[in-house]
């Protein structure tokens, strides 16, 4: 078996250029948008570390007593499919919403 490693081919391949394009969204595209960013998901994770508690009111940290991820929504339901909230909730799904 051959193999061509990064610094035999480095003299070889052109530099790697990235190019962001921005563009609109479509209409479609937007409706769904604004659904995500409305469900139960994101704004637990949207609100989770504001103060006051943006469920109960309460200045310390209480998420991890009265503000549990709501089982309802997406993420919760896939990363949770026992319908049982763990410790970590809502900061659980952080990196799969991302």
């Amino acid at each position: 078996m051959l193999q061509r490693t990064k610094e035999v081919l480095s003299g070889e391949m052109p530099k790697k250029t990235d190019n962001i394009v921005f563009c609109k969204l479509a209409d479609a595209q937007r409706e769904v948008y604004a659904r995500v960013l409305d469900s139960p998901d994101y704004v637990a994770l949207r609100n989770m570390h504001k103060r006051p508690c943006y469920m109960c009111g309460n200045e310390d940290e209480c998420y991890s007593k009265c503000c549990k991820l709501d089982m309802d929504g997406v993420l919760a339901r896939h990363h949770h499919p026992d319908g049982e909230a763990c410790k970590w909730c809502p900061s659980c799904i952080g990196m799969p919403a991302m």
